[in-house]
């Protein structure tokens, strides 16, 4: 089980705060496909927006391996000044 979390205008867009998902993992990528097909255009969504990607809170990328148990959020690009 993978715990998908999503937030600010992702979670609005998305209409999800988070996605459990019945996985023993794979990359990131691999999860984003197995979201699709209960939650079709997520990935769009994701990918449109530039979504930013943490597992278990550290930042990571398309190809990081997600394991049963862990955390995969999404997060928007932001700015500060």
């Amino acid at each position: 089980m993978i715990k998908i979390r999503f937030f600010a205008g992702i979670k609005e867009r998305v209409g999800k705060e988070e996605v459990i998902l019945d996985s023993k993992g794979g990359s990131v990528a691999d999860i984003l496909k197995a979201l699709d097909k209960d939650n079709p255009m997520i990935s769009e969504i994701l990918l449109s927006l530039k979504a930013m990607i943490a597992v278990n809170h550290e930042m990571a990328g398309m190809r990081t391996l997600v394991k049963d148990g862990d955390e995969v959020a999404f997060i928007p690009p932001f700015s500060g000044g």
